[in-house]
């Protein structure tokens, strides 16, 4: 299962998945170790993410030329553990991070009020922890 985000103001989409499916998605999407390899057309190979809790990955869609990032979670049938939630941070500010890169913003600190920033990680973050809760009760359905 994998979803796909619109941004909305920023030109870059979001998917999320889990790490399980990581070699399913080798070949549904190009991936770049920069943005600035993705901006030279540049692709490389990923590197399995395995024994990690998450993992961001800047890519493009090979069948609709969509650019954004794949995030991949572990995400355990069992339910949640506070381990999910740093996961979860961790890889929402390397979301948000790699979206200011592709539009060649910066973020300003606290003392400047940064909010756009906080409110792109919140919103990546929040896609992540639906997906994770939508996971595991279609999961737990299935497997009873």
């Amino acid at each position: 299962m994998i979803r796909c985000y619109d941004i909305g103001l920023y030109p870059a989409y979001l998917w999320v998945s889990t790490l399980e499916y990581f070699d399913k998605y080798k070949s549904k999407f190009y991936y770049y170790a920069s943005i600035a390899d993705m901006n030279n057309d540049n692709p490389g190979t990923p590197i399995s993410p395995t024994n990690k809790g998450g993992v961001t990955f800047v890519v493009i869609e090979k069948k609709t030329k969509k650019k954004g990032i794949l995030i991949l979670i572990d995400v355990d049938i069992k339910g949640i553990t506070d381990f999910d939630f740093d996961v979860v941070a961790h890889e929402s500010v390397h979301g948000a991070d790699a979206i200011y890169d592709f539009i060649g913003a910066y973020g300003e600190g606290y003392d400047r009020g940064n909010e756009p920033y906080a409110y792109l990680v919140g919103f990546i973050a929040g896609k992540i922890g639906q997906y994770m809760i939508d996971y595991i009760r279609d999961n737990k359905d299935e497997n009873g």
